[in-house]
């Protein structure tokens, strides 16, 4: 071989090497992305619900005070979602500012909360940010806000919508045989290279797809099957002896169907595993159990990154008499808007208690009507609602954190 081809061809590999360099740093310092990854309290889902001119985010970009604390100071972390982000409710009143009062008086100590939580987060972006906030800070104790009516749909998917149509991507995980890998698209380009991602664009673009959609359906076909649509077909019999009711009139107007059994309908793509109802076919599909044992490899990952920075780690579940428990008892199907019927047995504690030892659940009841929720049509707690919430959370945490702290 030639010492003239070898050179050539050196400086070629080189040349093109450095171009790609420049053109990749060119476009990480010129060119973002329409979307991307992930989203904090500026573009939460429920940003325009809020109106408090002293709203501020912690140095994570979410809503909550900043993570300033001293060397005495116990420090706790609330991860969550919606609920933990307080939309509705002014700052001094969010569970973070509410549990921090609560601790401090049940423990006789300076505790310090802080929130790491957006609206529709799952425990994959609650496991994200708890990363990147422990390469700063320190905590003592990390306290994940359980909603198993959201939180298992949406740990599966690397977008956030419960419908056919894609929503926004975020940082997710995936389970191959037992094992977490991820995360997956954490960064602002969704493949972690700006030219790749901007060439993704310009060839989904020519088959008229965006590149969320692709990505969406490509993760779909990595999953484990979904529903079968002939076995759904089977349920219509059974199922269409109930009364039919809209879900969001059914969550309107909860205490008017109590005493009823019903068949909900839903416009959410139930068929895979996208929906409040996942997992809580009666028939589950292979996806459904996907999820469940997704979320509990996550929970367990949450607790492993806590431990590993010398944190105690809980999880907490108020369990709602003004939606939890009517929901279970009385949707006994669901129909899809393609008319698929699905047998549902909703359990929200018995599939939380699945996926979270037991020495590491906290539940308690969370009384209440009308007065705990928002409004009608916005099932969130009201500000009476995150009092209670966290005025029980406290007790409970005094007494489990007694043998910690002597």
């Amino acid at each position: 071989m030639n010492l003239s081809w070898i050179k050539n061809t050196t400086l070629f590999v080189c040349s093109v090497a450095v171009t790609l360099i420049v053109v990749e740093l060119g476009l990480r310092a010129f060119w973002a992305p329409a979307q991307i990854s992930g989203w904090g309290w500026q573009d939460s889902p429920r940003r325009a619900v809020a109106n408090f001119a002293d709203d501020n985010t912690n140095e994570l970009g979410v809503r909550g005070q900043s993570f300033d604390y001293g060397p005495d100071d116990f420090v706790v972390l609330l991860l969550g979602d919606s609920q933990v982000e307080a939309a509705t409710s002014a700052p001094e009143k969010m569970p973070e500012k509410i549990l921090q009062a609560k601790l401090s008086q049940k423990l006789n100590k300076n505790v310090k909360v802080f929130s790491l939580a957006s609206s529709g987060w799952g425990q994959d972006q609650q496991l994200n940010a708890l990363e990147k906030y422990y390469e700063d800070f320190r905590a003592d104790l990390v306290l994940v806000f359980a909603t198993p009516g959201n939180d298992f749909w949406e740990n599966a998917f690397p977008d956030r919508s419960p419908t056919i149509t894609t929503g926004h991507i975020k940082p997710t995980y995936y389970l191959q045989q037992e094992q977490l890998l991820g995360p997956y698209f954490a960064n602002n380009f969704y493949y972690d290279l700006a030219l790749f991602h901007l060439i993704s664009l310009i060839v989904y673009s020519s088959d008229e797809k965006s590149l969320e959609a692709a990505i969406v359906e490509n993760w779909l076909a990595k999953l484990p099957p979904a529903h079968n649509p002939s076995a759904a077909n089977e349920n219509q019999a059974y199922c269409a002896q109930f009364e039919q009711v809209p879900f969001a009139q059914f969550l309107q107007n909860i205490y008017e169907y109590k005493s009823k059994q019903l068949t909900v309908e839903s416009a959410e793509d139930i068929k895979n595993s996208r929906s409040h109802f996942s997992p809580y076919s009666a028939d589950k599909s292979p996806r459904d159990i996907y999820l469940v044992n997704l979320t509990r490899a996550l929970f367990h990952k949450i607790e492993q990154v806590a431990l590993e920075h010398q944190s105690l780690m809980y999880v907490f579940y108020p369990i709602r008499e003004d939606f939890d428990w009517i929901l279970g008892k009385n949707a006994r199907c669901v129909k899809d808007n393609t008319n698929q019927y699905y047998k549902i047995d909703i359990d929200y504690l018995s599939t939380l208690k699945a996926v979270v030892p037991a020495n590491k659940l906290i539940e308690f009841g969370l009384p209440g009507k009308a007065e705990i929720r928002f409004s009608k049509s916005d099932p969130h707690l009201s500000d009476v609602g995150n009092q209670r919430a966290m005025q029980s959370l406290a007790a409970k945490l005094r007494e489990i954190l007694k043998t910690e702290l002597e």
